[in-house]
């Protein structure tokens, strides 16, 4: 066990354990960026759903403000000390897609890198590079 434990694979269909601490990261990366702030009547101020940003008009301005977004918001993690993000948007306007390279730096332990494609609709782990 890892320095955050165990908790759950919320992609896995039986909620199978998980332990790894890089990917206990990423999994809480990928939640926060896909959930829509004020989900949790408790957290109010916990997500981003990056997805939305899909949607709306990508123009160089919101393009280049969206690393400095994601990273406030991963950020607010207390298991996390910076973020470094690359956002870049492909496809047509109504087939659009947005990527971004993350880089965490937890307080403790190693870095984490991976990529994550954000389509209108969903939020999907590409690369699940590390340190």
């Amino acid at each position: 066990m890892g320095i955050y434990g165990t908790t759950i694979r919320i992609a896995d269909p039986f909620f199978r354990r998980l332990s790894d601490d890089q990917e206990i990261l990423k999994q809480a990366c990928v939640m926060r960026l896909s959930t829509k702030r004020g989900t949790f009547w408790k957290f109010p101020d916990y997500g981003f759903p990056i997805s939305e940003l899909v949607n709306e008009s990508l123009t160089a301005e919101s393009l280049a403000s969206i690393p400095a977004r994601v990273a406030a918001e991963l950020e607010d993690d207390d298991r996390i000390s910076t973020v470094d993000v690359i956002a870049t948007a492909s496809g047509s306007i109504d087939n659009r897609k947005l990527k971004l390279d993350i880089r965490v730096t937890p307080n403790t332990g190693t870095d984490v890198a991976f990529t994550l494609e954000v389509s209108e609709l969903s939020v999907e782990l590409l690369t699940q590079g590390s340190g």
